[in-house]
């Protein structure tokens, strides 16, 4: 896939290693340094992010995918992804490019499947997903 210049924008902001994921459209970007699908969950709730973005992210797993998707991206770079979400974004008309593809995102310490992944594991549409997702982080925050 050729990125457009919102795409390249955002890979090369990711690539600085300052953030975790990085949207791009025109003029303006929206990047974070969190972890996980914190980001993403936030800029939904607080409907901050214009539709038609650019994203760039670190590692897009399922849960990612369908959040993304909720955000209106039109396109993606992963240096992660898992075979999980590539066939979600197909399905919703995503563009997307990646370096490598992973079975499925392992959680941090890397001795299981990430909380959010198994969270959607049933999950075939977006709206669901943006529930189940929230409920979990608040969930682990109260830990």
């Amino acid at each position: 896939m050729e990125m457009t210049r919102d795409l390249e924008r955002a890979r090369n902001e990711l690539d600085t290693g300052r953030y975790t994921c990085v949207l791009c459209k025109g003029e303006k970007t929206y990047f974070s340094n969190e972890h996980g699908v914190k980001p993403l969950l936030t800029w939904i709730h607080e409907k901050t992010i214009e539709q038609g973005c650019c994203a760039a992210d670190q590692i897009v797993g399922k849960a990612a995918a369908f959040l993304y998707i909720k955000l209106g991206i039109s396109e993606l770079y992963a240096k992660v992804i898992s075979a999980q979400a590539i066939p979600i974004l197909e399905e919703y008309g995503i563009l997307f490019a990646y370096d490598q593809v992973v079975a499925f995102i392992m959680n941090r310490r890397g001795d299981d499947m990430c909380p959010m992944e198994k969270t959607v594991v049933g999950i075939e549409d977006p709206e669901s997903a943006v529930r189940a997702l929230t409920e979990k982080v608040k969930e682990m925050s109260r830990k």
